[in-house]
């Protein structure tokens, strides 16, 4: 049965824009990467300045004060064990489960490494690699726009993203909901903008919409499937 359904969950072929079809696997990755490439690159003529003039303002000097204050330690522990531990890892193969379980040896390099990206450092590339499912959206697909695509993220991207979202968190009641057509955040069920506000703007659009690179399994040269 799972050798059946593995069968028919193969993406063995992918039609390309010009009508040709693609049958051989690392032609099948190339199609993929760079659909998804270009469809979440950001557009090189973006001026959100010109937006946000128009954003009424949300977050007061003292939410601003509170939302830059440098990440701590605690922080990073809390979200990590907030995660559920058994969800598909990302291109690393582990779980949030193995960090768990090994907090007491790992937690110095992972608090540090989180630390350092949250409190203004970079994110190393491989950190910020993806594995990306494709769901089709239709019964025989074949063309990427037929697909919805789940990230897999590594750990501590999920981690990084986690602890931004939970301070958010303690603000969501104080500021009101507004709803615009081109861009939103939602926690739990609530969605929130922030504009006139450079630092908080600058934590949030590089916390919460980072740029995340998109990986096929090139590197060990597994098949795509579809998720289930």
């Amino acid at each position: 049965k799972s050798r059946a359904r593995a069968k028919r969950n193969k993406i063995s072929s992918l039609k390309r824009e010009d009508g040709s079809v693609a049958v051989v696997q690392e032609q099948l990755e190339e199609i993929a990467t760079t659909f998804y490439g270009d469809l979440f690159s950001a557009q090189s003529d973006l001026e959100p300045a010109l937006v946000l003039e128009h954003v009424p303002r949300k977050v007061t000097d003292d939410m601003n004060e509170r939302l830059a204050r440098p990440f701590s330690a605690v922080e990073v522990e809390r979200a990590l064990f907030q995660m559920g531990a058994n969800k598909a890892p990302g291109p690393d193969g582990f779980t949030a489960g193995f960090y768990q379980l090994h907090w007491d040896l790992m937690s110095s390099s992972i608090i540090a490494a989180v630390l350092d990206f949250l409190n203004g450092g970079m994110m190393p590339d491989d950190l910020n690699r993806t594995t990306i499912v494709l769901i089709p959206k239709t019964r025989n697909p074949r063309e990427m726009k037929e697909f919805r695509p789940i990230s897999l993220c590594n750990v501590l991207y999920k981690i990084c993203s986690k602890v931004i979202a939970m301070r958010t968190r303690e603000f969501l009641d104080d500021i009101r909901p507004i709803r615009l057509a081109y861009k939103s955040y939602f926690f739990n069920q609530r969605t929130i903008f922030f504009s006139h506000n450079e630092s908080a703007n600058s934590t949030f659009s590089h916390g919460l919409s980072a740029k995340r690179t998109g990986q096929l399994y090139p590197k060990n040269k597994v098949p795509l499937f579809l998720a289930d």
